[in-house]
């Protein structure tokens, strides 16, 4: 009976053996395929975030791009970046253009690509961002345009003459000369030096001038361009935009970047000095002591272009000096052409519109 039963014994040692190794195979098995999962799975959450990330590039290379003109609805173009590249698409969605208000939605949508894993992408991901084009920037039509009259005052005491000087030469040196004044009319310079490719250029109305400035004056003045700032900043040397509403008397100031008035412009106090641009829509009243100084180009009148109250540009006794100036106009202008990314405007997720 024990020989029997150690027989019996011994057969039995090889179905438990079969049976451990199995449940160890599966066991192996099961591990070796939770950890490729695991791996799988990780490694699709990267390609996730680089998706996101090369659609977050996507956009904002798009924004920040330098757009000569406002771009049509659906505007798109592809952006190669690292890892991939993402395919932009820009939407118009308010066309405003009696105020010249066109929001637009950016789409991007972003393509991992992992070059020993073939063409495919290996990750896609969309983001979008709401963003307001902004109006554009005048074109160099003179030194100092005048939409209205340029006239010398004919209340000076005798033999006084204004003290003014207007040079179309870029001071600079970086552009071509360009004409010293542009205005409906000048019917008299005595006593005012004018320098530039030709000094003075009198069209006879205003509409010819205010072309050629390229300025759109009712956008400037509403959502065309976003300002800085409604207030000026004394000795602020950063070139911001600044908007003005109604009319401006600007003390003793030393100051740069674009300056927007809607109303006058009346300089006061020891002296008023601007590098960049000045766009005023009435006219400018230059009584500062020492001087009125604009090195960069002067607008004056551009009221007109709204049918807003504007006077004719009066020169008088105290001394205006306004210069050409490319550098400080391209900086001044830097800020208002292109897109201008809407607060709280950026979207996860957005596949389709």
């Amino acid at each position: 009976m024990n020989t029997a039963r150690q027989l019996n014994e011994h057969g039995s040692a090889l179905p438990i053996t079969i049976f451990i190794v199995t449940v160890l195979t599966i066991m192996v098995t099961a591990s070796f395929t939770q950890t490729r999962n695991e791996l799988q799975l990780a490694g699709g959450s990267t390609d996730v975030v680089s998706a996101f990330t090369v659609a977050q590039s996507g956009v904002e290379s798009y924004i920040g791009m330098d757009h000569l003109v406002r771009p049509p609805d659906g505007d798109s173009m592809r952006v190669n970046v690292a890892g991939g590249y993402a395919d932009v698409v820009a939407h118009v969605m308010r066309n405003d253009t009696l105020n010249r208000n066109w929001t637009y939605v950016i789409r991007s949508t972003g393509h991992v690509i992992d070059a020993p894993a073939g063409p495919e992408p290996q990750g896609v991901h969309t983001v979008a961002r709401f963003a307001h084009w902004q109006w554009g920037e005048p074109s160099k039509a003179a030194a100092w345009s005048s939409i209205a009259a340029f006239l010398v005052s004919s209340s000076l005491p005798p033999g006084v003459v204004p003290d003014t000087y207007v040079s179309g030469v870029d001071a600079c040196g970086q552009e071509p000369t360009i004409p010293g004044v542009r205005a409906r009319s000048i019917p008299d310079t005595t006593g005012v030096t004018t320098v530039g490719n030709p000094p003075t250029i009198e069209h006879g109305s205003s509409a010819p001038v205010s072309l050629l400035t390229g300025i759109d004056w009712a956008a400037a003045l509403t959502s065309g361009i976003e300002p800085d700032s409604d207030s000026l900043i004394p000795s602020d040397t950063t070139f911001k935009t600044y908007r003005i509403a109604g009319n401006l008397t600007a003390p003793t100031l030393r100051g740069t970047g674009l300056l927007i008035v809607n109303g006058y412009l009346h300089t006061v106090g020891s002296h008023f000095v601007w590098d960049g641009v000045v766009l005023v829509g009435s006219r400018l009243l230059a009584n500062a002591n020492d001087s009125t100084v604009v090195r960069g180009m002067l607008v004056t009148g551009l009221n007109w272009q709204t049918g807003a109250p504007y006077d004719d540009m009066i020169v008088e006794g105290d001394p205006i000096d306004v210069r050409y100036d490319s550098c400080h106009i391209k900086r001044a202008l830097s800020s208002v052409r292109g897109f201008v990314s809407l607060r709280n405007g950026w979207l996860d997720h957005w596949s389709t519109y």
